[in-house]
């Protein structure tokens, strides 16, 4: 993906679709309860997980992988390892929708939950991509050049979600946080690398 310009480009790549979510779907596994059964039980008054390791977004009541490794991977390596991920006594980790790392955007409204990009856990074809999706300019970042919340650490650059675009299974939807580039949504070819947060819970 291109970080100025054109942020669509097309890739003809043999992958299989397997683990592509299609409309917000979340794994079987995922109840949103911890270990003890009861839901959320790891958050204390304001929403912010007890572990120093997850992170607890009291908006969208999902919580993330404080700071994510620094490597970049392909899109099923990092299906596999938020599916496998076991942190903050909780093993129902799970690659974000691309609705859900939505939520994660600070600071540049069209991207923001809500905001006038279309692209949606119920809209992921090219069509539903605008050019409101080219987000803001590097430089207006609200957290030392990232478009997220103050609090969370990792490579301030592309993730990936779990989102395929929904006419092509090689491509995933991805969210440029900044880190000296627009930020920006937009798809990515699943054989390429970047980086994955992984989330778990929510409503």
């Amino acid at each position: 993906m291109k970080t100025g310009g054109q942020y669509l480009f097309a890739a003809i790549v043999s992958v299989l679709a397997f683990g592509c979510t299609g409309t917000g779907s979340r794994n079987d596994a995922d109840s949103g309860t911890d270990a003890g059964g009861d839901a959320d039980g790891d958050t204390d008054a304001d929403g912010d997980a007890d572990c120093a390791e997850e992170w607890r977004d009291s908006t969208s009541k999902l919580s993330w992988e404080m700071t994510p490794p620094g490597d970049q991977v392909t899109w099923q390596s990092g299906l596999d390892r938020c599916d496998g991920l076991a942190l903050c006594g909780h093993d129902d980790w799970r690659m974000p929708t691309i609705g859900e790392l939505r939520t994660l955007m600070r600071g540049c409204a069209a991207i923001e939950t809500g905001g006038t990009c279309g692209v949606t856990d119920d809209c992921l074809t090219p069509y539903c991509w605008s050019a409101a999706c080219q987000g803001c300019p590097a430089g207006g970042e609200p957290d030392n050049g990232c478009y997220w919340p103050a609090g969370i650490g990792g490579e301030c650059s592309y993730y990936w979600s779990a989102s395929c675009r929904s006419d092509d299974a090689s491509q995933a939807w991805v969210v440029t946080f900044g880190g000296g580039l627009d930020s920006s949504l937009g798809f990515y070819t699943k054989s390429k690398t970047t980086y994955v947060r992984c989330v778990r819970g929510g409503p």
